[in-house]
């Protein structure tokens, strides 16, 4: 795993309307394009380009607000642990490319989960829905999650056109890491030589690199995530991320370890308001606690915990602290700005399963 020092998140694009806190908060923190064998369900999808500011000569952590269009569309016949049976699935390869299922109403509404199986009209995730109603009353959508290509571009007019730097060596061109297992892996996008065929051209991973690699522009990246971009040379230049907006309740899911996450907010929001106090594991020290990382005004991410206060100490020994202090006394965190659209790092305690942080409004364009 790459270091944690030196990264910047960068300030991304805001939504006219805002988005509505996620539901559930207990008060610490205040279709067209759709293959449906039978009906239309009625989802609108709307293509989006946000630009954000990115820092030359640093690494700039970006948030991944939006998917790729739905693929398929149904409503839930029956439900049985990690298996979706809908009333009709239109055919269709829904694994070469990594594609999430995501509950569209009832009491699960906004749960996302990576396909895993499918066979005829049964489809099988990763872990089961919580809430999810059977007999026609869900509905859901398929989609493939968001790839380098499908958020950067494929081509080099198109990367460079959103703003990455394009060589043919990744030690000169932007590097965009993507964290999957624990570990930041670094791609770039390989300009060609004048002299070498098309192939040559396209997105490689950064510790290979060469003209014959394998091109990686179908590497995916979780819905909701973040990457890390580490841009070539000085100054304030403009990164556009693209994608189809969430028109539905979404987020991202936090799981054990290590997850890169997208602030889902429209607009920017504190550790008070956030709602991640009800969601992570919290305790009275940060070792037994659910890590937030967020970053700071000189580039590097700063650990913060939700201290939960012990039966004899005053209320104002709750709340949020620095990780590295975090004692009843020492100042409380909870205002501190998580900016629109910051990628976010959070560190989940082994053994306690995942927990998703969903609002109920798309992100927006």
């Amino acid at each position: 795993m790459i270091a944690f020092s030196g990264i910047k998140a960068a300030t991304a694009c805001a939504r006219p309307s805002g988005l509505q806190a996620p539901e559930g908060a207990s008060g610490r923190g205040p279709g067209s394009g759709i293959a449906t064998a039978g009906a239309q369900l009625p989802v609108s999808r709307t293509a989006a380009l946000c630009p954000v500011s990115v820092t030359g000569g640093q690494f700039n952590f970006v948030g991944v607000p939006y998917v790729q269009d739905a693929a398929a569309a149904g409503a839930v016949a029956a439900v049985s642990g990690t298996t979706v049976t809908a009333d009709a699935l239109a055919a269709g390869d829904y694994l070469t490319q990594p594609h999430s299922l995501r509950v569209l109403n009832g009491e699960a509404a906004g749960q996302t989960r990576k396909v895993v199986a499918v066979s005829g009209n049964d489809i099988t995730v990763t872990s089961p829905f919580v809430g999810l109603e059977s007999g026609g009353v869900a509905e859901f959508i398929l989609f493939a999650h968001p790839t380098l290509a499908s958020v950067f571009g494929g081509s080099n007019a198109e990367v460079e056109g959103k703003g990455l730097l394009t060589t043919n060596a990744s030690g000169t061109a932007d590097v965009v890491y993507i964290l999957s297992g624990g570990a930041f892996t670094p791609y770039f996008f390989r300009e060609k030589l004048v002299f070498e065929p098309a192939s040559a051209e396209g997105w490689r991973n950064a510790t290979a690199g060469a003209a014959g690699d394998p091109d990686e522009g179908g590497a995916a990246i979780e819905p909701g995530s973040a990457v890390l971009v580490e841009k070539r040379g000085a100054g304030v230049s403009t990164l556009s991320v693209s994608g189809i907006v969430n028109s539905t309740k979404a987020g991202a899911t936090i799981s054990e370890g290590f997850s890169a996450v997208t602030q889902p907010f429209a607009e920017e929001t504190t550790l008070d308001g956030s709602g991640l106090a009800d969601l992570l594991n919290i305790a009275n020290s940060s070792g037994s606690s659910d890590l937030v990382y967020l970053m700071d005004g000189t580039g590097n991410f700063i650990p913060y915990f939700f201290r939960e206060k012990l039966v004899f100490e005053p209320a104002s020994a709750e709340g949020w602290r620095l990780a590295t202090a975090g004692g009843a006394g020492d100042p409380d965190e909870g205002g501190t700005v998580i900016p629109k659209g910051a990628g976010i790092l959070i560190q989940r305690l082994g053994g306690t399963g995942s927990v998703e942080w969903l609002v109920s409004e798309d992100f927006g364009s």
